[in-house]
């Protein structure tokens, strides 16, 4: 009943690949790294509506997550490292690759005998201000607490409420 296929919607997902070591001008490394993801695959899920304090826990009491992906392959190819596109679609490139921001991170992954589910959150990608292909990953959970999923080399505040967060590439 819960993989019905009139209750699976099309999502997108990546699976890492691997940390690429970037040069700097002179070719020298710099100790970052630019994360990589193979090209989204498109999927049919049943994906929750955004759950809320009376959905069932499943994950534990600690673990915050926005919503459950639920799948009917328990050997399904996902891991804690991939990414997806559930409110927004990726535009493809003719390679099959794509410059649209994921929306959402897996947290867990919850395989059982028939099925898996996935408690994912969504994340607000920010390009950088330099206008190169980093971004930087945050969440905001919506009582004002916001997690930095990149690099962090600052935070200042400037007096007036307003933090300023310099992030290097993760």
């Amino acid at each position: 009943m819960r993989t019905l296929a009139r209750n699976k919607i099309r999502i997108f997902y990546a699976n890492y690949r691997d940390k690429i070591p970037l040069k700097d001008e002179y070719g020298n490394l710099t100790g970052e790294y630019k994360i990589s993801y193979h090209n989204p695959i498109a999927i049919m899920a049943n994906v929750s509506a955004a759950r809320g304090e009376a959905t069932t826990r499943q994950f534990g009491e600690d673990e915050s997550y926005d919503r459950l992906i639920v799948l009917d392959d328990p050997k399904f190819p996902i891991a804690t490292t991939s990414v997806l596109w559930i409110d927004t679609s990726p535009e493809l490139a003719e390679d099959g690759s794509t410059k649209t921001p994921h929306d959402h991170i897996v947290k867990r992954v919850a395989p059982s005998l028939n099925s898996v589910s996935i408690a994912v959150s969504r994340v607000s990608i920010t390009p950088y201000p330099q206008g190169n292909d980093s971004y930087i990953d945050w969440r905001d959970d919506g009582q004002g607490n916001v997690s930095i999923l990149s690099n962090v080399l600052s935070v200042s505040d400037d007096g007036f409420g307003n933090v300023n967060i310099k992030a290097g590439v993760v």
